[in-house]
């Protein structure tokens, strides 16, 4: 529909879609939200007079579960630089954005949902009692509502996906190094804790533990445990001992290939790091490892040794693509439809610009947390049909044709 909506050519849309809509979903009751065209006084006297079940006076900051209304905003805020003064481009553009959207925005999306369900509870149970709302609300979905087993339930289950939660923001991070593949770790023993009273069943506990092995197997390689051996906060203690053999390996590697590096050199500052002798036997330099980055320890720290610009080179990194992604997001902002004159190596350094500004503001950022988008940003409400629906979908749509063509016979009369 390419005209403004009211509640005139809402009405001809409701007779037209409505009917199959029913059917097609399995739905026994119509939520709308509270636009004027929804809200009409014909319209809601023609739902009435259609026998449509419907939830009058839905409020306006509902309590919304579905993640979509997150992913809309995020569209519309990336249109309003663009260039959509027709469909087509509009259309283009919308795509874009949405192919746009980072995967660490989607993971946290989808795991943020225990976490709005929990927040919403007692909403959600005024909504199981409510008059109105029962008539659509099956009595399953009611009593699941009502139970506190269901609830503890959700709040086992949050608790269990915490740490996944954090670990895929910990990874994908704009200031993150390739070291971080302690999270693993943690979340085998945020596993081995939780598991025993969580909700999981006890036959789905061990595969759950296989999950976490299995990933950490398939993406971990040589490099990353290179950089977890050479990260001054961990020193190899998340891997184990033929895995830091691996990680000096990967690390002699590297030396190979930079130029003016001696990789003997390194191979004995290596066993020195580990150690803690030599230089490395310094009270003072280990006392500096928690207030710096681990490649300002060993530009600022450890400068003058071979190791520092191997480890450096390591430490550098991405451990994702998340952030280079995020970068090309960053672009397509800068040089844009409007600023398309910009020249590449200009539209870089803007992008520069813009990134280090936004680090800047991490690091100074104040130590109470600003509200989060994604636990106070409104979500849709969208429950996908169940099997037991198709019938009283299909009766519903049968009689809301007969009176969809009552209510036009009684309009010629």
């Amino acid at each position: 529909m390419n005209e403004k909506v009211n509640q005139y050519n809402y009405l001809e849309l409701m007779c037209d879609i409505l009917p199959d809509a029913f059917e097609d979903t399995g739905a026994t009751c119509f939520q709308q939200d509270g636009a004027r065209a929804h809200t009409a006084k014909s319209v809601t006297q023609w739902l009435q007079d259609c026998e449509v079940p419907f939830i009058n006076d839905w409020p306006g900051n509902s309590p919304d579960i579905s993640p979509i209304e997150n992913l809309w905003e995020i569209v519309k805020r990336d249109l309003q630089d663009k260039d959509v003064s027709s469909v087509p481009k509009l259309e283009a553009e919308i795509r874009a954005s949405w192919n746009n959207i980072p995967k660490e925005m989607l993971h946290n999306l989808a795991l943020s949902v225990p976490k709005r369900l929990k927040e919403y509870k007692h909403t959600l149970q005024k909504l199981a009692i409510d008059e109105e709302a029962k008539k659509g609300l099956e009595k399953s979905a009611k009593d699941t509502l009502l139970s506190e087993v269901f609830w503890d339930k959700i709040a086992g289950y949050l608790q269990l996906l915490k740490p996944v939660a954090t670990a895929i923001t910990m990874i994908e991070g704009d200031d993150q190094y390739l070291s971080i593949v302690m999270v693993f770790h943690d979340l085998q023993s945020s596993f081995d804790e939780q598991l025993p009273n969580s909700p999981v069943l006890q036959s789905e506990e061990s595969l759950l533990k296989e999950v976490v092995s299995k990933r950490r197997e398939w993406l971990v390689q040589k490099v990353h445990l290179a950089a977890n051996l050479l990260d001054p906060r961990y020193r190899g203690c998340h891997i184990s001992d033929e895995e830091a053999v691996d990680a000096i390996e990967s690390a002699y590697e590297v030396a190979l290939r930079m130029p003016s590096i001696d990789e003997k050199k390194v191979l004995g500052e290596i066993a020195e790091f580990r150690a803690k002798e030599k230089l490395f036997s310094k009270l003072f330099i280990w006392q500096s490892v928690d207030q710096c980055s681990p490649t300002s320890w060993w530009n600022g720290m450890c400068s003058h040794t071979q190791l520092s610009k191997v480890a450096t080179g390591i430490l550098n990194l991405p451990p994702t693509n998340a952030s280079v992604e995020r970068s090309f997001s960053r672009h397509s902002h800068i040089h844009s439809s409007d600023r398309n004159r910009l020249s590449t190596d200009r539209a870089a350094k803007l992008v520069y610009v813009a990134r280090h500004l936004t680090l800047d503001e991490k690091l100074h950022q104040t130590s109470t947390p600003r509200p989060s988008t994604l636990a106070d940003a409104p979500l849709s409400q969208k429950e996908k049909p169940s099997s037991s629906r198709c019938s009283s979908a299909s009766s519903l749509k049968e009689n809301l044709h007969s009176r969809i063509i009552l209510q036009k016979t009684r309009k010629k009369i």
